[in-house]
């Protein structure tokens, strides 16, 4: 498989004087939609495009509880998705309460397998 890759410029924010430097992107950033991925998994498996569509919003549903409910919702050979708070700082461990909590977001933890397969990627240059 191949990525098509781009220049882009980036200046240094430490050295805002100094020229920019040039960095290879993914070219294209196309979007696979739901419905996109839900057709691509029935014409490689037996399961109907619905059925498999109605899965992946099930999925959509399911996974926000468990990650309220403190779980790390891992997906096998995908990876894991988990819930990461961001903090104000407190000096003792009783400090540290609810209000401290200033963003909580979602990680996504792709597997071995998952990061393998997008390692051995060949690029071409646009």
């Amino acid at each position: 498989m191949s990525v098509r890759i781009k220049p882009v410029a980036r200046r240094n924010p430490l050295k805002p004087t100094e020229a920019p430097k040039y960095y290879a992107v993914p070219d294209g950033r196309d979007v696979a939609t739901l419905d996109a991925v839900a057709n691509q998994i029935s014409k490689i498996s037996s399961i109907s495009r619905g059925d498999v569509y109605s899965v992946l919003l099930t999925l959509l549903d399911v996974i926000p509880g468990e990650l309220l409910d403190g779980k790390v919702v891992q997906l096998g050979k995908l990876g894991s998705f988990a819930l990461n708070l961001k903090s104000e700082p407190a000096e003792t461990p009783e400090a540290v309460t609810a209000d401290k909590v200033t963003k909580a977001h979602i990680v996504f933890r792709p597997s071995s397998e998952l990061k393998a397969t997008v390692s051995n990627v060949h690029m071409i240059t646009t």
